[in-house]
């Protein structure tokens, strides 16, 4: 059963990520499709349920490149991969999106990224924490990600 959750948490989380970006006339790496960064989300969703990491890094890799496909250093499901392939054909030039920060672009980019994902605005245009305790934002929060999924595919 453990088995079944990894992969079945990791194609879960691929359904929610970006399947092609483009950034100034070339196709840009997405960090979160990363084996990487795909480890790290499912050690957070353990951790967040007070359980124990069932797999390590070492065979989430080697699990990851016998499951999924992989290009440019990013992993698809198979019907992703197809959609990434046509879309990468039409703009072919490669960008690799770097995880340091090394400019003000880069910058300006990751810190947007962050707070689309993760905080909430108020009436103002403020950014808020969102409160997990309030119905009514964990209802805007499950709207973006819902409205975020729909865009992306």
């Amino acid at each position: 059963m453990e088995e079944f959750a990894i992969w079945d948490f990791v194609v879960e989380h691929l359904n929610h990520l970006p399947i092609h970006l483009v950034v100034e006339n070339s196709t840009t790496s997405i960090v979160e499709r990363s084996p990487k960064i795909l480890y790290d989300r499912l050690i957070a969703f353990y951790i967040q349920r007070g359980l124990p990491v069932p797999i390590d890094a070492v065979k989430f890799q080697q699990g990851l490149r016998e499951r999924f496909i992989e290009r440019d250093g990013m992993f698809f499901t198979n019907e992703q991969v197809q959609v990434y392939d046509k879309k990468k054909a039409e703009v072919p030039n490669f960008t690799q999106l770097s995880i340091f920060i090394a400019n003000e672009q880069d910058s300006i980019y990751w810190l947007r990224t962050i707070l689309e994902e993760n905080f909430l605005k108020d009436d103002s245009g403020k950014w808020y924490v969102p409160n997990p305790e309030s119905e009514a934002d964990l209802e805007q929060l499950r709207s973006k990600r819902l409205l975020k999924c729909a865009y992306c595919r």
